[in-house]
């Protein structure tokens, strides 16, 4: 693998692809930054087509745009935050671990005893062995604890050395100022120091925790690896005195302006400490925009349908990867299928590892991709002959090439429902009081295997065009190709237990300080340098 980075990197510098900064170490594992934000739109980042009128305004990420490579066609794994995030840290479809579910999707309560198998093997775990330090901050969302163990799922036991954040995900519970203290808490590595948590300052302080690790790996000379998993910009939105009301977007706007911050603290500090030049980061979102949240929710560009959907707008996700100083290349884009699934993969072959032989793996190495010379010609070919679209548990459609298929649809609430909350958007709930998109739900559109409803990638991203035997002549070969990979992959599946179909139980709930589940012992931050807008 070093020895391709070189030849790329020799490639890139003959094709005249800028570099900003310096060049990398001689011989030297490359860092790696991974910031993954939660709920954001392909329409919320003005470098992927991003202009509804909001007034946000992103300059950290637009630099990290400038200075590296946009992937316009960087597909989520799944399009719920769970078997999403599973399938970044295995490299493996939520489905083989257990952590895909139908009819519910995510992990729902802290307190069950199901979440990511200790017999995965995860990118921090791949990582550490070639070497590199390890740490992660913010939602995790992939289980606490169980019966035997109270932290078996917790990030620490996933192969990362820290942990500071939520170990579950942000809920109406958690609304800033009214946090429940019983669904929402604050670790720091396998202990609670906040009970409730406040959500104020959270990004703050998991910006910290970056920033001062940045510094402390970098003084280190050893490679590392940091997951930031921010909260942002997930419902129910919150903000830091520095941040409340500065946008022209609302909370929703403040939300991101302050994730934009953060983005640039954690690139300030790789230039500050000295290792910019020696790492690769990757900037994404985990899914789609929830539309059912209306004005709290973001967008999705123009793409169709949005969060617990297969449609693009719940799958295609912003995606910048930066990395000048080891290859990759400077304001440039390509259009190539890549994936969130593909992450660990491509971490591990960048760090000169290689991936255990005792599984299968959906993920690919696009290193190729991320390092490929931005000299004019071919766009990278995908890694991906086929790739299969997931919800649930269920295959609902898949890709060849441009050609992509669904199997099923979502019924969508503004089909049926007079004033409907959002467009596109999944059926309203009476009892959750918010649209929920079931995977077999009986009112799903189902489309015969002979028959998919058919799109072209390429021409028609947003998906408003079918293809049908009148105006595609490959429509049926299509069509049984993709259902033949479909089978095939589904074949390949090893039934595991459910991990999500696991009830609460109160005694694994965490709690500081029995019985009274209470402290307020948080990690000190630099407050912004920025006026505060409110007094929170």
């Amino acid at each position: 693998m070093r020895a391709t980075l070189l030849l790329l990197l020799v490639a890139a510098a003959a094709a005249g692809v800028a570099v900003v900064g310096g060049a990398p170490t001689p011989g030297k594992q490359p860092n790696f930054v991974v910031l993954l934000v939660d709920d954001l739109g392909y329409g919320d980042i003005s470098r992927f087509g991003g202009d509804d009128g909001r007034n946000i305004s992103t300059p950290n990420i637009n630099r990290l745009a400038d200075e590296g490579l946009s992937l316009t066609q960087w597909i989520a794994p799944a399009s719920m935050c769970t078997p999403a995030r599973a399938a970044m840290q295995t490299g493996r479809f939520a489905v083989r671990s257990g952590m895909a579910s139908t009819p519910v999707r995510i992990l729902l309560d802290g307190s069950q005893p199901g979440g990511l198998p200790q017999s995965e093997w995860t990118v921090a775990e791949a990582l550490k062995e070639q070497g590199y330090r390890t740490a992660t901050s913010g939602k995790h969302h992939l289980g606490l604890g169980n019966y035997r163990d109270r932290n078996a799922h917790m990030p620490t036991r996933m192969g990362f050395d820290t942990y500071y954040g939520f170990p579950h995900t942000n809920l109406p519970d958690c609304e800033q100022g009214n946090e429940d203290p019983m669904r929402c808490y604050l670790f720091h590595d396998e202990e609670v120091v906040q009970q409730p948590m406040r959500m104020q300052n959270l990004t703050l302080q998991f910006t910290q925790h970056a920033t001062d690790y940045i510094a402390e790996a970098a003084a280190s000379g050893e490679p590392f690896f940091y997951l930031l998993s921010y909260l942002h910009v997930h419902t129910a939105l919150f903000s830091s005195p520095w941040f409340e009301g500065r946008s022209g977007g609302g909370p929703f706007g403040d939300n991101v302006e302050e994730m934009d911050w953060s983005v640039g603290r954690v690139m300030e500090a790789l230039r500050e400490h000295g290792v910019a030049d020696d790492t690769v980061v990757l900037f994404l979102s985990d899914q789609g925009p929830a539309l059912e949240e209306a004005d709290h929710a973001g967008t999705t560009g123009g793409l169709k349908g949005g969060k617990g959907q297969t449609y693009e707008g719940g799958i295609r996700v912003p995606a910048i990867a930066w990395g000048p100083g080891v290859g990759v290349p400077a304001n440039h884009s390509v259009d190539t299928l890549v994936s969130t699934v593909d992450v660990m993969p491509t971490l591990v072959a960048l760090a000169g590892g290689e991936l255990p032989r005792d599984r299968l793996y959906d993920g690919k190495d696009i290193s190729g991709v991320l390092l490929a010379p931005a000299d004019g010609g071919a766009e990278p070919a995908s890694p991906h002959e086929f790739y299969m679209h997931y919800c649930g548990t269920i295959v609902s459609a898949a890709r060849h090439g441009n050609i992509k298929v669904h199997w099923r649809t979502a019924n969508w609430t503004s089909t049926y429902m007079e004033d409907a909350p959002c467009e596109e958007c999944c059926p309203f709930d009476p009892e959750v009081g918010i649209g929920l998109c079931m995977c077999d739900d009986p009112a799903s559109i189902i489309y015969p295997d002979h028959a998919p409803l058919m799109y072209d990638m390429a021409s028609d991203p947003r998906e408003r065009h079918p293809l049908t035997p009148d105006n595609f002549p490959d429509y049926h070969r299509e069509a049984a190709l993709l259902r033949d990979a479909r089978d095939a992959h589904v074949a390949s599946v090893v039934e595991v237990r459910n991990q999500i179909h696991t009830l609460p139980n109160s005694k694994l709930k965490p709690c500081c300080n029995p019985p009274s589940c209470e402290c307020d012992n948080p990690l000190p931050f630099t407050p912004p340098a920025l006026e505060r807008r409110s007094d929170l």
